[in-house]
């Protein structure tokens, strides 16, 4: 990855969506962990892609709530567009989700629950999350 981010080094990709890459990083001053997403070239090269990811940001560093990553910055380097979020390692619900465990439910109803707290929250600002 040739991305730079000023004042963040990327240290390895997380995951893939269908519009971005998640990426693991951490602040170089402070040494604190952070994901940095950074949209895909065919989604950068689409103009509405890029509104969306760009409002997508801007209005989620507006946004406060326990169960929302929280959003410290957004720009463009080296012609990428990225964001810089809280990094929150959790593992992944999916892989959770698939485990044939007796504790499965007790696991992912805290999760479930503090997803829907923050989507009530998005709605009650009438935000609709598109991935819902």
């Amino acid at each position: 990855m040739g991305l730079t981010v000023p004042g963040i080094r990327i240290l390895d990709r997380l995951a893939e969506g269908g519009s971005s890459f998640i990426y693991r990083a951490v602040v170089l001053r402070t040494n604190q962990p952070r994901a940095v997403k950074v949209l895909k070239p065919a989604a950068r090269a689409d103009a509405a892609m890029l509104r969306m990811f760009r409002a997508e940001a801007a209005l989620l560093k507006s946004l406060h709530h326990e169960n929302l990553l929280t959003v410290y910055e957004s720009g463009t380097a080296d012609g990428e567009e990225y964001t810089v979020l809280e990094f929150f390692d959790a593992g992944n619900v999916k892989r959770l989700l698939q485990q044939k465990s007796p504790d499965l439910v007790r696991l992912a109803l805290p999760i479930f629950h503090g997803a829907e707290e923050a989507l009530c929250a998005l709605h009650l600002k009438g935000i609709i999350h598109k991935d819902v």
